[in-house]
């Protein structure tokens, strides 16, 4: 069924684009592409966003909105906490290998994302532990944690790691 008013052509596009997106990365995916998988005219992308790159940043920021409203209290122990970023919701995964596609076509991430609250937040629990050079440390987590999101099959099948948990996880 098509979606009628404002707020359901939103969110049919905006659904339909985090789905296009994350499968086969924005460059490769078109605006008609998206109208198609929304069941709506393209024009309607063009009115709600203006265009491709303005949808894909309201997508960005729709998921990092659902993120961040899923972590956990800065309480939390900085591995908990990492644990968390990476595998506390199903948005994560389309939000990463959206990040991925468009990192590696050469996007500039403050193009397509604003803020950053994952990491502000993991940076801001590494500080309260008194972790030494909070901000290397926690590259140096995102950095492990992305490498197994996008590479684990291939991590797997070239080291027979078998455990449900990522080896980084306790």
């Amino acid at each position: 069924m098509k979606p009628r008013g404002r707020e359901a052509v939103e969110e049919a596009l905006l659904d339909a684009a985090t789905e296009l997106f994350a499968e086969r990365g924005p460059a490769q995916v078109s605006i008609k592409d998206i109208a198609a998988s929304a069941g709506v005219n393209h024009g309607l992308v063009h009115r709600h966003f203006g265009s491709k790159e303005a949808l894909l940043r309201a997508v960005m920021e729709r998921l990092v909105g659902r993120i961040e409203a899923a972590l956990p209290s800065e309480d939390e122990p900085l591995v908990e906490a990492i644990d968390h970023a990476f595998h506390g919701t199903r948005e994560q995964g389309a939000y990463f290998r959206i990040l991925a596609h468009a990192l590696l076509a050469g996007e500039d991430p403050a193009a397509i994302q604003e803020r950053f609250p994952v990491a502000e937040r993991l940076v801001r629990i590494a500080k309260r532990e008194g972790v030494d050079e909070p901000k290397r440390i926690v590259s140096a987590m995102l950095s492990t944690g992305l490498g197994w999101l996008l590479f684990e099959p291939w991590i797997r099948a070239s080291t027979g790691y078998r455990a449900k948990k990522p080896p980084f996880v306790t």
